[in-house]
């Protein structure tokens, strides 16, 4: 692991391998973002992805997608059942108890899709990220960067050596 402070720029030189693996690079690309400690400021880092990782963090992407899916279908089922039986009779038992079920569904449900998209998310690959930003102002800004690769690490700072304020290992 490698951390490299530059100073801030509109752009960097970035190297032809993935950022994950330091494989050639291919047509995906990997953005390294970060936001402001307000969040008003947003700034994004595109880094070149071999095609093996590309479509990992595609298929990441998709089963977050789908794992959001499974945690909200039990509560627009549940709304549905509400609807469809609004005219019925509170005292009706069956209904009740069915609308009581349906509630625990809808939350075992949501909590499982969230649970879900977060390990779904703790097992993509490391690569590099944002670890924090300074836009230029009255003072020179900076960005921050954490790469998981030592050698994507290496590569990046001796492309952008004149850019490089500080190198941590």
């Amino acid at each position: 692991m490698s951390i490299i402070k530059l100073d801030y720029r509109g752009g960097y030189v970035m190297p032809g391998v993935c950022c994950v693996c330091g494989a050639p690079a291919g047509k995906g690309v990997y953005y390294a973002g970060g936001s402001s400690f307000s969040g008003k400021t947003h700034i994004s880092l595109p880094f070149p992805l071999c095609d093996e990782h590309n479509q990992a963090f595609k298929d990441i992407g998709r089963r977050r997608r789908v794992g959001c899916l499974i945690g909200i279908a039990p509560l627009v089922l549940f709304i549905l059942f509400l609807m469809a039986t609004a005219s019925v009779p509170a005292e009706n038992a069956a209904v009740s108890i069915i609308r009581g079920l349906l509630v625990v569904v809808a939350v075992l449900g949501i909590l499982g899709g969230v649970i879900a998209s977060v390990a779904i998310g703790a097992g993509a690959p490391k690569a590099v990220s944002v670890k924090d930003f300074k836009l230029p102002g009255l003072l020179a800004g900076h960005v921050t960067l954490w790469f998981a690769n030592e050698q994507v690490a290496d590569l990046f700072a001796t492309l952008n050596a004149d850019a490089v304020k500080e190198r941590r290992r």
